[in-house]
């Protein structure tokens, strides 16, 4: 049986409901963040309950035939997509076998079958609405220089952060003109020194930037979204 703190090899059979991999070790289910299907990896059992675990990746030991080179530059720090990386044809396949997990394990409905799913047009570029947020605290890569500018940032949250936030250079899931939206945006707010806002300190006046696109007509929507300030 699997233990808090202990280091595994597991082989990912499948992405669970809410998208992480999942695996089988002595009749128990572990979860592994940002595992792909088919992979083989070693994990750090991080949290333990009756029947199952929780996982993360410290290597990669067989990489998935079913990976995808993500077409985003921010995929890995972004919490906006979650498969980028796993083909799409995959990915329908995983959302097929949730959805029959779902009623037959859960709902107890055994004698039924999932028709085939009807594969989206586009797979990127087909969002009519995005919603960025500006912040003071923007996450700081790894690979940045010491002393990088951290007090200004218009882009999505870093997973599992509700604070920080990653500058967005090219989002691909929606129209190719938001881009160049958000970019003029955050280098004019800066430059008429508009300050964003501060989740912790409740400071600051932009806090965020929706972007509606008209698919039939063309036209597009900008929305600020900013904190009341007394007059």
């Amino acid at each position: 049986m699997a233990k808090k703190g202990e280091t595994l090899s597991l082989k990912i059979d499948s992405l669970a409901y809410g998208g992480r991999g999942v695996a089988r070790h002595d009749q128990c289910v572990i979860f592994v963040d940002k595992a792909l299907p088919y992979q083989e990896v070693s994990a750090f059992i991080y949290k333990k309950r009756s029947g199952y675990g929780e996982a993360k990746i410290l290597d990669i030991l067989k990489e998935s035939k079913k990976r995808a080179d993500p077409m985003c530059e921010h995929f890995s720090h972004c919490g906006g997509c979650a498969h980028q990386n796993l083909d799409y044809t995959e990915q329908i396949e995983q959302k097929r076998q949730q959805i029959e997990d779902i009623f037959s394990r859960q709902v107890g409905i055994k004698d039924f079958q999932v028709s085939t799913i009807i594969p989206a047009e586009d797979i990127y570029h087909y969002r009519n609405k995005m919603e960025f947020t500006f912040s003071s605290q923007r996450w700081i890569l790894s690979d940045e220089k010491e002393g990088a500018e951290s007090d200004f940032a218009l882009g999505l949250h870093v997973p599992r952060r509700w604070d920080k936030i990653l500058n967005i250079n090219a989002c691909h899931i929606q129209q190719t003109v938001g881009n160049e939206i958000v970019n003029f945006v955050r280098a004019e707010s800066k430059r008429l020194e508009l300050n964003p806002y501060n989740q912790k300190t409740h400071n600051g006046f932009l806090r965020h930037l929706v972007l509606r696109f008209g698919i039939n007509t063309g036209d597009i929507m900008v929305n600020f979204v900013t904190s009341y300030e007394k007059t």
